[in-house]
């Protein structure tokens, strides 16, 4: 599995493969009760509240709704709209925790914030010069941090700005965990968390071997 999140009342998992399958476990009995198969490399995951749509960033650029329907053994998935969101793959998608906005990464180094009422672009980040990895909003959804790599590979840039105006707030480039081994490369950051009510920013990675060091995490 690639991905996995809850559901936001907490009585499910829905998880994505390799296969871009997209499946809706029982959280007391890890049982799938639904599958979806994308024709399409599916990237990130991220549910809209109250938490019946479920938002998917694609490699072929898109933004794809899914709606859970149903419930126990009649749930079951549905597609939904499916935009256009970048003209390269995207890599990440977050929904501010009150509903109301969507953003997205993609390779072609654009963030993109979207309405999610009407599923239109409301704006673009074009500020960076590489890929942007991660993106995520804040406890009130009024701070939107963007995480991007160098080429270096040895630091991470972090980026952070207001969601309504764009203007950039914060931009730093800090260090990640150096692997001094051919055997293990420069742990990427693959993910970032803010704080359930305070402005703090967590971020971190790996690789994903079992034998690597222990993942670097950074609190900002």
């Amino acid at each position: 599995n690639i991905f996995v999140l809850w559901r936001p009342a907490g009585e499910q998992l829905v998880v994505s493969n390799r296969d871009d399958v997209v499946s809706v476990l029982d959280g007391e009995r890890c049982s799938v009760l639904a599958s979806l198969r994308f024709h399409v490399e599916v990237n990130g995951l991220a549910f809209a509240p109250p938490g019946d749509t479920l938002l998917a960033a694609t490699g072929a650029g898109s933004l794809d709704l899914v709606r859970l329907a149903g419930g126990g053994a009649t749930a079951r998935l549905e597609r939904g709209r499916s935009v256009m969101a970048h003209p390269a793959p995207c890599f990440w998608v977050d929904v501010d925790p009150l509903g109301r906005h969507a953003a997205l990464t993609s390779a072609d180094s654009l963030v993109s914030v979207w309405d999610l009422q009407d599923l239109v672009c409301l704006r673009t980040f074009s500020r960076f010069e590489y890929p942007v990895r991660v993106v995520c909003f804040s406890h009130d959804g009024a701070l939107l941090a963007s995480l991007c790599e160098t080429p270096v590979g040895e630091e991470v840039l972090v980026d952070v700005s207001h969601t309504a105006s764009a203007a950039q707030l914060h931009s730093a480039r800090h260090p990640v965990q150096p692997v001094n081994s051919a055997r293990h490369p420069v742990q990427p950051v693959n993910s970032a968390v803010w704080h359930p009510s305070k402005y703090l920013l967590a971020f971190g990675g790996g690789n994903g071997k079992t034998d690597e060091p222990a993942p670097h995490i950074r609190v900002l």
